[in-house]
């Protein structure tokens, strides 16, 4: 995965003047493994100062799209939060969601709708794991994400999968391993997260 098209993303919302952004960072099986150039597709999550309203959250996506279409071989799932959003995921609003695979491209903007409980796992795996393309480093006290010393009780709702089911669907994925054995036991266990 060419770290330029990750670094081009970056690009694209430091363009956006009424963006304010604060980190982008890489998550998923690029940082954790597994990562395959020909099925896996690219997972970012962006950090921005401040919520945004529709207009800067449209420019937003029409930028992240164009970006993402110049390398049409991989795919991206990446969503926008602010900082807010990182330090406490509360219900896990969000400003933008893109999603570009092929010719395919989805986009949800975020101004009136629920929160999105996968920023969760996003947000944990960032602050465990994430790799930083632009921002403070994901591990250190700069970064936006809450601390593990800051952790609230949420619901067990969002815990809506088997372990057993993922490590039997695809028992050779380093990525669903380590979601499986390390952090689903985790938040089953505690029920806590940031």
């Amino acid at each position: 995965m060419p770290r330029q098209y990750v670094t081009a993303l970056a690009g694209a919302l430091l363009a956006e003047p009424g963006a304010g952004l604060v980190g982008v960072y890489l998550h998923g099986s690029a940082v954790l493994g597994g990562y395959i150039a020909s099925r896996s597709d690219v997972d970012v999550l962006a950090v921005i100062a401040e919520p945004t309203d529709v207009r800067v959250q449209m420019r937003m996506r029409d930028r992240l799209i164009s970006t993402a279409r110049q390398w049409p071989t991989i795919g991206l799932e990446m969503s926008v939060i602010t900082a807010a959003t990182a330090a406490n995921l509360g219900d896990c609003p969000y400003e933008l969601h893109v999603v570009v695979d092929g010719d395919e491209v989805r986009a949800v903007l975020g101004a009136g709708q629920d929160g999105d409980l996968d920023l969760i796992l996003y947000a944990e795996v960032c602050r465990r794991h994430g790799l930083a393309v632009y921002g403070p480093p994901a591990g250190q006290g700069k970064a936006p994400w809450c601390s593990s010393a800051r952790s609230r009780s949420v619901s067990v709702r969002i815990i809506g999968f088997d372990t057993q089911m993922i490590t039997e669907a695809v028992p050779d994925s380093p990525t669903l391993v380590y979601l499986a054995e390390a952090l689903t036991p985790h938040l089953v266990a505690t029920a806590t997260v940031c």
